[in-house]
């Protein structure tokens, strides 16, 4: 059995986020910015792509995020910690312009998607994208080939993971990061993984009831992890 669409959905914004702030395996909670955007965000993805099956990161923000959709959809969240962010280490709670002026240049490998240990204690980006794949893989296995399953998670792994399932061999800065409840779409066959929509995101008219989204490519500002 494997799943016929897979929606990766980003978590809605901190206040870590908000100030550049690597979150890693920190707790943070949503903010109400991050709260609206989890709802629009909601509201535009159950109505164009109805989720049977919803699974979840079990950190707070993107937990949040997946239980906000999951009350739209009137699913259960189940949850799995190798979902979680990469582990920054010891630059938990460090800004980027804290980090960048202890580790010259960090600020383009990171958005370049570079395989840098995130300092001394951390996670490389390939080591994280690895345990981000293969949950994402045993959840969509084993579901069956109608059902359409949301995995909520976090900016950089979920862009990383995006680039392994469709098997490139690139930089993983070939993407850009998704904005907070920015959401891709893919469908796997038997030989490939297709990308079908990326960096989706809820429009203000959503709050309204009105147009569900529209393709947005951001310059985050929230990109740090």
């Amino acid at each position: 059995m494997t799943a016929g669409t897979v929606v990766l959905v980003r978590h809605g914004v901190t206040d870590w986020n908000a100030v550049r702030r690597f979150q890693g395996h920190a707790d943070i909670p949503l903010n109400d910015l991050g709260r609206e955007q989890a709802a629009a965000m909601a509201g535009a993805v159950t109505r164009a792509l109805a989720p049977t099956r919803i699974v979840s990161s079990d950190l707070a923000r993107a937990r949040e995020t997946a239980e906000i959709l999951a009350g739209a959809c009137g699913l259960n969240v189940a949850v799995d910690a190798r979902l979680r962010e990469i582990d920054v280490g010891e630059w938990e709670g460090l800004t980027l312009a804290d980090v960048g002026d202890q580790v010259p240049g960090m600020a383009d490998g990171l958005d370049a998607g570079d395989d840098f240990r995130w300092s001394a204690t951390g996670e490389t980006a390939n080591e994280a994208t690895v345990r981000v794949v293969a949950a994402i893989r045993d959840h969509v296995d084993r579901a069956p080939t109608d059902d359409v399953v949301a995995v909520v998670g976090h900016g950089a792994v979920l862009r990383n993971a995006v680039v392994r399932l469709l098997g490139l061999d690139a930089p993983l800065g070939i993407l850009s990061v998704m904005t907070n409840c920015g959401w891709a779409v893919m469908r796997p066959t038997s030989a490939y993984w297709r990308l079908v929509a990326y960096n989706c995101a809820a429009t203000a008219a959503t709050f309204s009831g009105g147009a569900s989204s529209k393709f947005h490519d951001s310059t985050n500002p929230s990109t740090a992890v």
